[in-house]
């Protein structure tokens, strides 16, 4: 009887070989940061602790008055090994959420 499950493995080697492979991506939300708070300062903690950052862009809305903005929040992509690290609560500051993207289907 054969099993029903197969086995897969995701290569995460960083040895230069003569071909490479296209890392799978994750995208998250990142929300309730102090307003102001660039995009590069939050790429710069995650890649810190490991976490390669693919990209990473502003999302919050635009309001004429900034003092009016509540918070920044973000959209960061990263590599999907990284997944599980980027959602340990202890990596962010109080406050802070990280859920996942929410693509909007267009029509």
């Amino acid at each position: 009887m054969r099993s029903k499950y197969k086995k897969m493995v995701i290569g995460h080697s960083e040895k230069h070989t003569s071909f490479e492979g296209i890392a799978k991506k994750s995208v998250v939300c990142v929300s309730r940061l102090k307003s102001g708070t660039p995009t590069d300062v939050v790429s710069d903690h995650l890649k810190n602790n490991g976490i390669n950052v693919l990209s990473s862009f502003d999302v919050s809305p635009d309001v004429e008055d900034e003092l009016k903005l509540r918070f920044t929040s973000m959209r960061v992509c990263v590599c999907s090994m990284d997944i599980k690290k980027l959602y340990d609560g202890n990596l962010w500051p109080m406050g802070v959420v990280v859920r996942p993207w929410k693509f909007k289907h267009r029509s």
